[in-house]
């Protein structure tokens, strides 16, 4: 009886401690719009910056990458949350083609889906991975744009890794700074099957699949609206209030 009667008192304190925490606990959510822009590559077999006299084309450093969209993060907690983005994105890849310039450019949208940590010191870790879905690719050699769109792959997956930190902020509104990491691990082209030819230089002398990688500077503008769970005036159910942080 005497077990009995202990194995009951914990578990009553047990259960009242849970539910004073589960009374007491915050759920935030955070949402706004964002930008970011930043260097992008296509990494392939023939990724090496190298002299065109040797190869059909050199990779150039002012390839860039631009995005603008919004996120909604619900967080568990004041340092972790979860966070899903739509963005709408513009990859360019720029080459040396002997004495000419060619770009592969594609537009599209992703969603990026992360879990996001945020420290005591107004910093943030992300990671996690990232939908995209491009819409149309071209390709600009001499000032002739041709649509190669049907070359390349729709849909395709990546992995991101970002830091960031709080910036400036009145009342529930803040701006972050970041930078942002996106490695894609799907082939760029849609069919390899196809055979290179001199035209596509997306195919052209590929010893290995064509993947996009960034980094890039990202500007969030952020909202943050707190709910919190209460006791409603009856005492009977619990309800969600809106409060401000």
């Amino acid at each position: 009886m005497r077990k009995i009667g202990l194995i009951l008192i914990i578990v009553m304190i047990t259960i009242t401690g849970f539910t004073q925490t589960f009374k007491d606990s915050k759920i935030y959510i955070d949402f706004g719009p964002k930008i970011m822009v930043g260097p992008s590559w296509m990494d392939n077999g023939n990724n090496s910056f190298y002299d065109t006299t040797s190869k059909d084309y050199l990779h150039k450093f002012n390839s860039y990458g631009f995005g603008i969209g919004g996120k909604f993060s619900l967080n568990f907690s004041e340092n972790i949350g979860i966070v899903s983005e739509y963005i709408f994105h513009t990859n360019t890849q720029t080459f040396g083609v002997d004495d000419n310039v060619m770009s592969i450019k594609s537009n599209g949208t992703e969603i990026p889906l992360l879990l996001r940590i945020n420290k005591n010191n107004d910093t943030y870790v992300e990671a996690g991975f990232v939908l995209m879905n491009t819409r149309s690719t071209t390709e600009t050699l001499n000032g002739v744009i041709t649509d190669y769109s049907n070359l390349y792959s729709k849909s395709k997956k990546g992995i991101l890794f970002g830091v960031g930190g709080y910036m400036w902020g009145i009342g529930n509104w803040g701006i972050s700074t970041g930078l942002r990491f996106r490695y894609n691990t799907n082939d760029m082209v849609g069919d390899n099957t196809k055979t290179p030819t001199n035209e596509v230089y997306a195919l052209d002398m590929r010893s290995g699949v064509s993947k996009n990688v960034s980094v890039m500077i990202v500007l969030e503008f952020n909202y943050d609206l707190g709910f919190t769970m209460a006791n409603s005036p009856c005492g009977r159910n619990r309800k969600f209030m809106i409060s401000r942080r």
